[in-house]
Formats: structure tokens, C-alpha cells, sequence
């Protein structure tokens, strides 16, 4: 997936059952020419917005196979 600046992608993950999430890790694969440009963001069904990363980075750093996981530590921006 190619991100243009000042574009968004949306990507879903589907959970079949009605059940609490209790654990989050999530890997991503991302490029791009200013990671400083960034924001990840993960966005429940309710709404609820969870920020994973934003502003942080340079030039072509990238985040291929970054884990964010909420056991290892704090997911904010």
C-alpha cells in the first residue's frame, strides 16, 4: 500500500465473535519517504481512538516489522 501525503488508508481487522479484546500487538509494514509524517492509530468500533505512534521518526527510517505490543510497552504517540 502506498501512502500519499496527507492521504489516509484504513485497514480493518475483522473480529467474528462479540468478545473484549484483552491483549493488543500490533506489526506493521510500513514505508515511506518521512516516517515524522506518520500517525498510526488504531480505531475501535465504539470509536475509540488508540494512538500508536505519530511524529516520530526521519527520513525513510520506516516501520517494517515494528510491533507494538501494550505488555512490552506504553502504546502513545
Amino acid at each position: 500500500i502506498t501512502i500519499i501525503d496527507s492521504g489516509t488508508i484504513n485497514s480493518v481487522i475483522d473480529v467474528p465473535d462479540n468478545k473484549t479484546v484483552l491483549d493488543i500487538e500490533v506489526e506493521t509494514n510500513i514505508t515511506h519517504g518521512s516516517d515524522a509524517d506518520l500517525d498510526v492509530t488504531l480505531i475501535n468500533p465504539f470509536g475509540t481512538r488508540i494512538l500508536l505512534v505519530a511524529d516520530r521518526g526521519s527520513s525513510n527510517d520506516n516501520f517494517v516489522n515494528t510491533v507494538f505490543d501494550d505488555e512490552e510497552m506504553p502504546i502513545a504517540g
